[in-house]
């Protein structure tokens, strides 16, 4: 950790001139920040492209979450264990749902960077389609084999459509948005999360369950097609101006001239390698993507562990589950409170070591009382704030140009979090207090991490990359 905040912390006076969003420099060209500030931000245009695009995290939280009762014994429907007849102890049993986050992993780094060169739609529908398919195919699994191979493609898909929207919404939204925008997402998803409890009840077996869950996602993607244009962010880094004219410009009253962008070359194709050569020219890119990736991977150890744990907790596991997802409510709606008034930086660190003091609290209090459960939420509540702060800090530390590949490559850590996540369960026969020391100290890890990366509030998505001498004579006195 000290080897990490000294790297990041040595390396920003130099950065500051170097890599653009430290720097924050103000183009003299038109950037698609300039475009998104003369749309109104009561504009029906962006709010019907935030709500489709959220809906996303909805339709993709029901494939994320479907793996907490697919397999949960004695409840309302016969489960993967029972028809393939799995013991308690069977590695397969956990490795079912592992199987989707691997396919989570590669997916990510896979879709990102094709998102980057061809555009975030197309990718997004293209994974969001692929989900519903697969959940179809899965249903017909003649064994637990290809069960788990369909699950890895599912989750494979998974990733390129939820990760993608969230870049596309916030490409396509003024900065007065964002900390709204991730409150729709949060909410979207609780929507998801609350969905899955009903649609296991009214199934008769898992095959059942898996085609319903199936039909709100491919309901999704027709919506998704009609609504969703491309990120305007992608559109001026990759100098499309036909497209911007016909989508967006349309919603400006005052005329505007789109210069071409400088990442384009004569013949209009992208340059090759633009990662490689970012990171050679700006190397805290390496030490963002990093922290970046293990506070991601620590939040979702805790977030999708905390969610999967939640069935087996004692008490009703319904009340359990609903409880869990509901508090996340209150939780995004704080999010964008506290995003709005205090530093990223500040919001990361300190709801990371809440609910790390929540979940170590839990250590020394008796399981199934009123107490117990609080503490539970107040460290859903926490983890929440913290899960979606880093979200937007992903969005808004990388430049566009490579925005998704570099998300891409901290989903691919960050991913080591999903695989860990199913074997929370695992940890709780050997002993209770084990899913709490992992919890605790994931949580710890993430907010001291926070505390090395450079504060983003208030700064403006980088579209295109100027030169150096553009960037000291546009440079803003802090």
């Amino acid at each position: 950790y000290s080897h990490l905040v000294s790297m990041i912390q040595g390396m920003e006076d130099d950065a500051s001139e170097s890599f653009p969003i430290l720097a924050s420099p103000i183009s003299k060209e038109i950037k698609a920040e300039v475009l998104l500030e003369k749309i109104r931000s009561s504009s029906f245009h962006l709010h019907i492209i935030i709500l489709v695009c959220s809906l996303s995290w909805a339709v993709g939280c029901i494939a994320f979450m479907s793996s907490a009762f697919y397999d949960v014994g004695n409840r309302t429907m016969t489960t993967v264990s029972e028809e393939f007849e799995l013991g308690e102890n069977s590695p397969l049993r956990e490795f079912a749902s592992s199987s989707f986050m691997i396919g989570t992993i590669l997916g990510g780094a896979i879709s990102s960077p094709i998102a980057d060169r061809i555009g975030r739609r197309p990718v997004m529908l293209a994974c969001t389609i692929g989900v519903s398919i697969m959940f179809v195919l899965v249903s017909f699994a003649p064994s637990i084999h290809l069960f788990i191979a369909g699950r890895f493609l599912q989750g494979f898909c998974f990733s390129g459509s939820v990760q993608t929207s969230w870049v596309l919404a916030f490409e396509s939204i003024p900065i007065k948005l964002r900390a709204p925008t991730a409150f729709v997402f949060g909410a979207a998803n609780v929507v998801g999360y609350c969905s899955v409890l009903p649609m296991s009840m009214m199934s008769s077996t898992w095959r059942q369950f898996m085609q319903v869950c199936a039909v709100p996602i491919a309901l999704y993607a027709i919506i998704a097609f009609v609504f969703i244009p491309e990120s305007l962010h992608w559109l001026v880094a990759n100098g499309r101006t036909k497209e911007i004219k016909k989508k967006w410009l349309s919603k400006i009253d005052e005329p505007v001239s789109m210069p071409a962008s400088k990442h384009q070359e004569e013949d209009g194709s992208q340059p090759r390698s633009i990662l490689v050569s970012y990171i050679k020219t700006h190397k805290i890119i390496l030490a963002l993507i990093v922290a970046v990736g293990l506070i991601w991977l620590s939040d979702n150890f805790i977030f999708l562990g905390l969610s999967m744990y939640s069935t087996d907790l004692a008490g009703d596991y319904r009340l359990n589950y609903l409880m869990l997802g509901l508090v996340e409510l209150p939780g995004y709606a704080l999010t964008h409170v506290v995003l709005e008034r205090f530093s990223r930086r500040f919001v990361m660190c300190s709801t990371h070591l809440a609910s790390a003091l929540a979940f170590l609290i839990l250590i020394a209090i008796p399981p199934g009382s009123q107490l117990s459960l609080a503490c539970w939420m107040i460290g859903k509540l926490s983890i929440t704030i913290a899960y979606m702060s880093v979200f937007l800090v992903g969005c808004e530390i990388f430049p566009t140009q490579l925005r998704n590949s570099v998300i891409g490559i901290c989903g691919l850590i960050a991913g080591l979090g999903l695989v860990l996540a199913p074997y929370v369960k695992t940890l709780s026969r050997i002993s209770p207090v084990f899913p709490l020391i992992a919890f605790g100290s994931f949580a710890i890890l993430a907010g001291l991490i926070s505390l090395a990366l450079p504060e983003t509030k208030d700064k403006s998505l980088d579209d295109t990359e100027t030169t150096e001498t553009e960037r000291k004579e546009e440079e803003v006195a802090p």
